[in-house]
């Protein structure tokens, strides 16, 4: 199994129900990482999104972000339940854009699309 890359670990966020739950770090919620787009029209600019699974916005109610920030603490941010976007197919997947992080401010990298795996992928290496 090869190495995941040490800058993926921080792709990480934890999802929370509340504010209160997220600062205080309750072990409640869910978790999810951030994904990178470049943009194909503005140079050097890309959109970031939070992708976790569609059941941990809805069953769980989770839908507040806790990440970690450059000085060694930790920012919450508080997303509507709205502007979490689900899988049209039902798929147990949703993202929601994240145009609040700033990397003066928050410690994050984000998955691009170039290590998402694909069908082409998954028949090279035969995964099951």
């Amino acid at each position: 199994m090869p190495l995941i890359p040490d800058e993926l670990l921080d792709c990480a966020i934890y999802l929370y129900p509340t504010v209160g739950a997220a600062e205080k770090g309750e072990r409640v919620g869910g978790s999810g990482f951030i994904v990178g787009i470049r943009s194909e029209v503005v140079a050097d600019t890309w959109y970031v999104y939070a992708v976790t699974n569609s059941h941990v916005i809805r069953e769980g109610v989770s839908p507040v972000i806790r990440l970690h920030t450059l000085d060694g603490n930790f920012d919450v941010l508080e997303i509507e339940e709205s502007s979490w976007l689900h899988h049209p197919d039902g798929d147990d997947l949703a993202i929601c854009p994240l145009g609040r992080l700033s990397p003066e401010r928050h410690k994050f990298h984000f998955v691009t699309r170039n290590i998402f795996l694909t069908d082409k992928t998954i028949q090279e290496h035969k995964i099951g």
